[in-house]
């Protein structure tokens, strides 16, 4: 059901005519876990780039989640 709600937040803040962008951690085809990217220098060039994009550039964030074991998903840590 999260992605339902998401899309639904999308279309809201879309029709509102605020520029928006949807980023589904699903549709990432990313090495995320490995132990040499808490290094400095470990950090994937695709990480860096989905930063850039979406996180920097944004003047307002909304983290839809599910919910696990109480808090949310390690991916999102």
């Amino acid at each position: 059901k999260t992605k339902l709600i998401a899309d639904y937040v999308y279309q809201q803040i879309a029709q509102s005519g605020s520029p928006a962008a949807l980023l589904d951690l699903v549709d990432l085809n990313l090495p995320l876990l490995q132990a040499d990217m808490y290094t400095p220098n470990g950090q994937h060039p695709m990480i860096s780039k989905l930063q850039s994009e979406y996180i920097e550039q944004a003047h307002l964030l909304v983290i839809i989640s599910p919910e696990y074991n109480g808090s949310f998903p390690g991916i999102l840590k």
